[in-house]
């Protein structure tokens, strides 16, 4: 019986073993130490970058539209931590005020919102407009099992643009442009009031 209960000991040590995941550590400068944004943020929406980008993302709004049909992408390792999330992200608005917690899910990579839980309203004004700030806290443990914490930081920019309006950086063939020109494959077009459109 000895036997058996040192074999089933040993197969959950194993188990346990292959599903503890050691990180590589980074010796070098932290991102955050180093002045560099790198919180993987994607936002999923019209007149937004789509893209996941490292440390940005970027939305245009028009003044009235509706917050709550664009859907805002936090990236975090999976990890193993003390703690019940090992992800936790904060969001400010550009007051520096704090406009958001949440925390990504210990067996999920990202975790998701919408600009409506950002601004607290319906509708995009223009005092939404800014530099949001993101920092995104990673709790790890090390090789002897001790936590550690790792911070980033990333940044939306969200630019509302007044009502009426109509931005032509999607419209090639507008009637509007007046300057057109061409330079490595990418052509260049603006309007005397400032309106451009580029690809």
């Amino acid at each position: 019986m000895g036997s058996l209960t040192n074999w089933v000991r040993a197969g959950l040590l194993l188990v346990l073993a292959s599903c503890t995941h050691v990180p590589i550590i980074d010796g070098s400068m932290s991102s955050l130490m180093a002045n560099d944004t790198t919180a993987i943020i994607q936002i999923d929406g019209p007149g937004c970058v789509s893209d996941p980008k490292v440390g940005w993302a970027y939305c245009r709004k028009a003044e009235g539209a509706i917050t709550n049909r664009d859907v805002i992408t936090f990236y975090g390792p999976k990890s193993n931590c003390s703690r019940e999330f090992c992800v936790d992200i904060q969001v400010m608005w550009p007051t520096g005020e704090p406009a958001l917690h949440i925390s990504i899910p210990a067996d999920q990579l990202s975790v998701s919102t919408s600009w409506d839980r950002l601004t607290k309203k319906e509708l995009f004004d223009k005092n939404d407009r800014g530099w949001w700030l993101v920092f995104i806290n990673h709790y790890w443990l090390d090789g002897s099992g001790v936590e550690q914490e790792t911070v980033q930081e990333g940044e939306i920019r969200l630019r509302v643009m007044a009502e009426g309006y109509t931005p032509l950086y999607n419209a090639p063939t507008s009637g509007a442009f007046a300057y057109v020109a061409e330079r490595n494959g990418h052509e260049f077009k603006w309007t005397t009031s400032g309106r451009a459109y580029t690809k």
